[in-house]
């Protein structure tokens, strides 16, 4: 999954993008946490990227 990350962020230097996904990832975030943290995609933990999921609810 971290290698998919690393993708998206090669593929989205905004941070902006969309795909059909079960998980909606702040990608901008993602990666100024990252940047500020000095922390590689790769060393990520599950934890980590938990932080970034993006939920939208509905309300009624």
């Amino acid at each position: 999954m971290k290698n998919e990350y690393v993708e998206m962020d090669k593929a989205t230097p905004d941070g902006t993008f969309t795909t059909p996904s079960k998980m909606n990832i702040d990608m901008l975030a993602l990666r100024q946490y990252c940047k500020k943290n000095n922390i590689p995609y790769e060393s990520l933990t599950d934890e980590d990227l938990k932080k970034f999921v993006i939920t939208n609810k509905l309300a009624n």
